[in-house]
């Protein structure tokens, strides 16, 4: 995806004090199934969207959040059975979804559950734990905001790629925020009704590379090159957080540690 394919911009309502938050990701669908392709990911049309429609939702939540906060979901969904797994920062303009779907990696559950961790460099990490219901991730982003949060946030969506976010603000309208439409918001946009705020901007980004996958192998065997490759020559790691996979040779890891 390219640096300005999904962008979000943020604006307010005025007479409302509603928060509008205008997300535009024309490719991110795409990119998805280019990465999870490239991998050897087997992922079908209706996971593919479940990971857009996650990524839709955190880049507006992220644009909402101040710049310098790292947050990931982890969605557990119990019928179909999988795991979905979303990250991102504004600051680092990036955005990571992936889908568990082996048995093995996914923990069978009385209920579905959304996990919401956040940080910034300068508080403690923090986490909530929501029990959510079907299989429609921005409603379980709605329910999130209204139990953990403690505030309303409604997603409207129209064409795929195109999704806004309203959020209230103290003294909101409340009534206004519940029944306006997509096509509303888009008129006062066209007529310069709302007050511009920013505009963020993501892509499509994991952030790994052989160094940090090897680093991640050092933290776990250092030098116990026996136990790491068991006689191979080489070994295949996967991105806990993309999925992407790459061979790392013996030979490459022991110059890594060596350095």
């Amino acid at each position: 995806m390219s640096e300005s394919s999904s962008i979000v911009r943020s604006f307010l309502a005025r007479e409302e004090n509603v928060l509008v938050l205008v997300g535009s990701f024309p490719t991110l669908s795409e990119e998805i199934e280019l990465h999870s392709l490239g991998h050897g990911l087997a992922y079908d049309p209706f996971v593919r969207q479940l990971l857009a429609d996650g990524m839709m939702a955190l880049a507006l939540h992220l644009s909402s959040r101040p710049i310098d906060e790292y947050i990931g979901w982890t969605i557990s969904l119990q019928e179909p059975m999988m795991n979905l797994f979303f990250t991102g920062s504004s600051r680092d303009e990036a955005l990571v979804g992936r889908a568990f779907l082996d048995e093995e990696q996914v923990r069978p559950r009385d209920h579905n559950l959304l996990v919401v961790q956040s940080r910034r460099p300068s508080s403690e990490p923090h986490e909530s734990f929501v029990e959510v219901s079907g299989i429609d991730v921005f409603a379980m982003v709605e329910h999130y905001y209204r139990q953990s949060e403690q505030r309303n946030g409604r997603f409207l969506t129209r064409d795929q790629g195109d999704v806004m976010l309203l959020h209230d603000l103290p003294d909101a309208d409340l009534s206004w925020l519940r029944e306006v439409d997509y096509d509303e918001i888009a008129k006062r946009l066209e007529d310069k009704r709302l007050q511009f705020l920013a505009e963020r901007r993501f892509r499509f980004a994991c952030g790994c590379n052989r160094e940090r996958m090897m680093g991640v192998l050092k933290s776990t065997y250092g030098t116990d090159f026996q136990s790491l490759f068991e006689g191979q020559d080489r070994i295949e790691m996967q991105c806990q957080r993309c999925a992407a996979r790459l061979e790392i040779t013996e030979a490459e890891y022991q110059a890594f540690c060596a350095e």
